[in-house]
């Protein structure tokens, strides 16, 4: 298809059983939703025994018209049912209407009463669904980013929506109509074998035996439609969001129309599938209405030759009537169990991604600190004895100790992959050391965080906006209550957008879009840099923040930031060494090993590299 060169794909997965899945799937709830969901189970199971009664009745007006119109007595069996009616001293036709008219009321009660427990059933797995989602969102968004990454971001797209819904909506709601109609066959077989032993066993055996067979054709079938539609949408949605990440280089090596038929070939794929996921049921639904003619007929056939006239007719009825019931739940019992087979492996998929992210705990320590409200704190970070590694055979630090002092400015330097953003990441808690500890303020880094929200601030080299106004952007995860519009003014002026902000028609409130394509990577920066300042921090990281700033630009924003030294800690990460020449502290980092440490002069005299660069740009 072309798209072998276009991403990682999908890893492959460990199907488990459709009864495996379903164990798991009810795992994901709670006590008490649980015991809701059995209840709702045994009410299917409950509601069976209305068929029952109403095949029963279909059999003792079959008996009892045959024996009306050859004027016969009803027979003793019938006699009893008559009389616990009450019907025994009416005439033959108000006996056959009155039980007619019962068979057809409780095949419209149960009817009803299955529609209802069905759609009350939905509706509270679809509240689930969304509370599971809200509660893995919580609980992956409280992991630090290492953790978040190492499942992939499209897989988490899709265990967060389609995945959660799938298990929830999809495995357990059907589940739910298996049970309904699993209870349905055994409390119509145990009636039919009390009525008519022959009649139970032939209907069972014939309509069961068809099921199976049509599972066991086409389980396999199923299970690889559900497979093709998983790795396809999870692939076409890689390539969605890569193309539009690398427009522009897709532009130039003239690669759009690549990626084009690339989505378009998935997309294919995964709609054929889904057409055949749509067209299984009917074949089951086709096979087993010829089977219910082909079943009367040899029923018929076989008691017109071997019993009277009067017990033919009854047992063809009853065939006809329980056919009926047996024919649709067998139907929908192997249509409920091949769409299962059809979810297992996104399910799978699912279910192994939630139990990852379900062993981690979350913070328990967190508490809740008021915006901007920064007594005691302090803007300090102190590393001890850090190690860390990506695995058994990339190890970066080693037996790492750094402090920063509150109030100073310190610049980390150093050739590509030598490991600064890793530190910056390791300082903020977002990655976890293999060993040691980092604090902020004397403690966790996540503790500072939610004990003082917004007295932190990271600036990105590739500031990410969200679909919005400016506003939005910069006010980005405060709710209205939160929302303080000197504090947004201040913000602008320090990040030198005011004059940009003032040239648009709305001002602050025109919508820019996610992708932000009328902004230049400057204002984007800026408007990174605005976002920082507007909880007017005592802890800011920029991450070559100011790397696509013009040189004037850089100039106003660096004596914004010069003037905030000895009240707010800066770490800074630059390539541009003009950008931290005035730093208190230089720290040259080179593959995860701190080369030299001191202010700008003395790095360049311990690190002949730095010199060099140094002198090259005229310093």
């Amino acid at each position: 298809m072309g798209y072998s060169r276009m991403g990682t794909g999908v890893p492959h997965i460990k199907t488990n059983s459709a009864f495996t899945t379903v164990k798991s799937s009810i795992k994901l709830l709670d006590e008490g939703t649980r015991k809701k969901y059995y209840l709702t189970a045994v009410l299917q199971v409950l509601l069976s025994f209305l068929d029952f009664f109403s095949v029963a009745l279909v059999g003792v007006i079959g008996a009892l018209t045959v024996r009306g119109v050859q004027s016969q007595s009803p027979g003793d069996k019938i006699e009893k049912v008559l009389k616990v009616f009450r019907l025994d001293n009416l005439s033959f036709q108000m006996q056959v209407s009155i039980l007619a008219v019962l068979v057809v009321l409780l095949l419209v009660l149960k009817t009803i009463a299955s529609i209802y427990i069905s759609r009350r059933t939905l509706i509270f797995l679809a509240n689930q669904s969304a509370l599971i989602s809200g509660k893995f969102a919580r609980k992956i968004l409280s992991q630090p980013l290492s953790r978040i990454y190492s499942r992939g971001e499209h897989e988490l797209h899709y265990v967060l929506g389609p995945g959660i819904s799938g298990i929830v909506l999809g495995i357990l709601g059907i589940a739910s109509s298996i049970i309904a109609d699993a209870s349905l066959l055994i409390v119509l077989a145990v009636g039919l074998a009390l009525l008519s032993p022959l009649i139970a066993i032939s209907s069972l055996l014939f309509f069961g035996l068809i099921a199976i067979a049509l599972h066991f054709l086409l389980r396999n079938h199923a299970s690889d439609v559900g497979t093709r539609i998983l790795h396809s949408e999870v692939k076409a949605n890689q390539l969605i969001t890569e193309s539009l990440d690398l427009y522009r280089e897709l532009y130039v090596r003239n690669s759009r129309s690549k990626y084009a038929q690339s989505i378009s070939d998935l997309r294919k794929t995964s709609s054929i599938a889904q057409a055949e996921q749509l067209f299984l049921p009917n074949i089951s639904k086709y096979v087993l209405e010829i089977s219910v003619i082909v079943g009367s007929v040899l029923i018929a056939g076989i008691q017109f030759v071997t019993e009277t006239a009067a017990v033919a007719v009854a047992s063809l009825g009853l065939f006809l009537i329980a056919g009926g019931r047996i024919a649709p739940a067998l139907m929908r019992l192997q249509q409920s169990i091949l769409s299962i087979e059809t979810r297992i492996t996104p399910a799978t998929s699912t279910l192994e991604t939630l139990k990852v992210f379900g062993a981690f705990e979350e913070p328990s320590n967190l508490q809740s600190g008021k915006l901007r409200d920064h007594s005691g704190f302090k803007a300090e970070i102190q590393l001890s004895n850090i190690n860390f590694e990506f695995d058994a055979e990339h190890k970066l630090f080693e037996d790492l100790n750094l402090r920063v002092n509150a109030g100073t400015m310190v610049a980390i330097v150093g050739p590509s992959g030598g490991g600064k953003t890793t530190l910056v990441n390791l300082m903020l808690g977002l990655t976890l050391p293999t060993s040691g500890s980092a604090l902020i303020s004397g403690c966790a880094p996540e503790l500072a965080v939610s004990k003082w929200p917004g007295t932190i601030a990271y600036v990105p080299q590739d500031v990410r906006l969200i679909s919005g106004t400016i506003r939005a952007n910069i006010e980005i995860g405060l709710t209205d209550e939160e929302s303080d519009a000197s504090a947004l003014q201040s913000a602008i002026h320090r990040s030198h957008l005011a004059e940009f902000i003032q040239s648009l028609p709305e001002g602050v409130e025109t919508l820019i879009g996610e992708t932000g394509l009328q902004l230049s990577g400057g204002q984007k920066q800026r408007l990174g840099l605005a976002r920082a300042f507007y909880t007017n921090p005592l802890l800011i990281i920029l991450d070559e923040a100011t790397s696509a700033l013009d040189g004037e630009t850089e100039e106003n924003i660096a004596v914004s930031l010069r003037n905030l030294r000895g009240e707010t800690t800066l770490i800074v990460i630059a390539h541009r060494l003009s950008t931290v020449q005035d730093a208190d502290v230089v720290i040259y980092l080179e593959s995860g090993n701190i080369l030299a440490q001191g202010n700008f002069e003395e790095v360049r005299k311990l690190v002949p590299g730095f010199d060099r660069q140094a002198n090259l740009i005229g310093l």
